[in-house]
């Protein structure tokens, strides 16, 4: 069963517990907008937040499950200040 994912589920928190959305638009040919993960397959797609970055601040990355699961599924999240 694949499990599909969208940039609409990403959300950057910052220190202030303030939560930022992802911004759409087509940046590079990797953009996330909606992509069905295989089980066991990787796949490797960006995203934006329009956010004045602070190099000394800590950011969290929140992924909003769009429904119930009944796997546990893992990601690896780079975030660099482009």
């Amino acid at each position: 069963e694949k499990t599909m994912l969208s940039g609409g589920q990403f959300y950057l928190i910052d220190e202030k517990d303030r939560k930022h959305e992802a911004v759409f638009g087509e940046f590079s040919a990797k953009d996330l907008w909606l992509v069905g993960l295989d089980p066991n397959k990787p796949i490797e797609v960006t995203t934006q937040f329009d956010i004045e970055f602070n190099e000394d601040e800590n950011y969290s990355i929140v992924i909003r499950p769009q429904k119930d699961q009944s796997t546990v599924d893992t990601a690896s999240i780079c975030i660099t200040n482009c």
